[in-house]
């Protein structure tokens, strides 16, 4: 399925869809004056507009400039601007109705989407049997999992969304996964400055929806209790005990998606969006309020001067930069005061010290930077 969704929304796929309702006639190319610029269809004396779709060239006359050159990603960033510009006009609807005008691949039923934003009717569509697993899963937790924030109807999905490996888990996930990562873009548009560059803003949601950050708050709602049988429980307890500190610090924010957390506690995560999402009948508000400590953390906590400056981040994307994947971080939990060393292939390179670990990681990772920055040809 994720394969399918990552064809389906590819550049190469809008390029084309557009291509087809010749909608790359009205595209304005950087490299053309846009004093020369009309309307396909006030054009006197059209020329040649040229798209290129990877090794090929399509043509089309349409434009008063002399030859206007668009390549692939041009024409499907307009497409999702068009998309994005829909939305905020008219609703999930309108855009449901534009997929249909460029004659996009989709089996929604325009009938079943409400003015409130809702794309299922009933939770029917979805089949859900009683598990043979075991799961020590009580009507109590069920009512109370997410701070009271939302009830379900169906408890055999939350249980679903708790037993890792089954189909109606991988579902759950991968609409859950979706669902989480719209709405980190819709609350950072409305959060962040309006001068922040799409870099930043994706950067910023990347950190939203990460592993770390899914399974720090997958500790914090205290799902990891309930995960049925699963062999990642020493991963998931190194994790605990590496990031006590974050679990019950109010001021706790993450440092950028080059953190690392358990796999299974950030699908688990998605998984329980998925459910709230299936079993509020499609409503989003419903996953927003249910998940309102990550909805704050966003709002509230993601900036771009803490994700931009913050010298974990920088270690790590420095690392990324020059594929340095032999990095960690090690601690010493001996002392009061806590240590860290930052590992680059078997060596320590910047040693920090705080009174927890995220001050120490902190503190090791400026040692480190100012240790690579000394003389970074010779290091890497």
């Amino acid at each position: 399925m994720t394969q399918q969704k990552s064809n389906l929304v590819s550049n190469h796929h809008f390029a084309n869809l557009a291509l087809d309702v010749n909608l790359h006639q009205y595209i304005l190319a950087d490299n053309a004056s846009q004093m020369n610029y009309s309307p396909p269809y006030l054009a006197s004396s059209p020329s040649c507009i040229s798209v290129i779709m990877g090794q090929e060239e399509h043509k089309s006359t349409c434009s008063t400039f002399d030859h206007l050159i668009l390549y692939e990603k041009n024409v499907a960033d307009v497409v999702e601007a068009i998309m994005g510009a829909i939305y905020v006009v008219g609703g999930l609807r309108s855009c449901c109705e534009f997929i249909h005008y460029i004659h996009m691949q989709s089996d929604i039923n325009l009938e079943l989407i409400q003015n409130n934003g809702h794309v299922l009717d009933h939770v029917s569509m979805w089949e859900f049997h009683q598990t043979d697993e075991i799961l020590n899963v009580d009507d109590d937790f069920c009512k109370t999992c997410l701070k009271g924030r939302y009830k379900f109807k169906n408890y055999e999905l939350l249980k679903s969304a708790l037993m890792p490996g089954n189909l109606i888990f991988e579902r759950l996930e991968f609409i859950g996964d979706a669902i989480l990562d719209f709405i980190a873009t819709v609350l950072l548009i409305k959060s962040i400055a309006q001068d922040s560059t799409p870099g930043i803003l994706t950067n910023l949601r990347s950190t939203a929806t990460c592993n770390y950050t899914f399974s720090i708050l997958c500790i914090r709602f205290q799902f990891v209790k309930y995960i049925g049988p699963h062999s990642h429980l020493d991963k998931i307890n190194k994790f605990k005990i590496n990031h006590s500190d974050a679990f019950d610090d109010p001021e706790w924010y993450p440092l950028g998606p080059s953190e690392e957390g358990p796999k299974i506690l950030g699908d688990v995560f998605e998984a329980i969006a998925g459910a709230v999402f299936i079993d509020s009948g499609g409503d989003l508000n419903a996953v927003a309020n249910a998940f309102l400590e990550w909805v704050d953390l966003i709002r509230f906590k993601l900036r771009p001067e803490t994700f931009m400056h913050h010298p974990v981040t920088k270690l790590m994307i420095m690392c990324q930069d020059e594929k340095c994947r032999f990095n960690s971080f090690e601690y010493d939990s001996n002392e009061e005061i806590k240590s860290a060393k930052f590992i680059v292939h078997g060596r320590g390179v910047g040693f920090g010290s705080g009174h927890n670990k995220k001050n120490a990681r902190r503190e090791a990772s400026v040692d480190a930077l100012r240790v690579i920055e000394q003389d970074a040809v010779k290091f890497w």
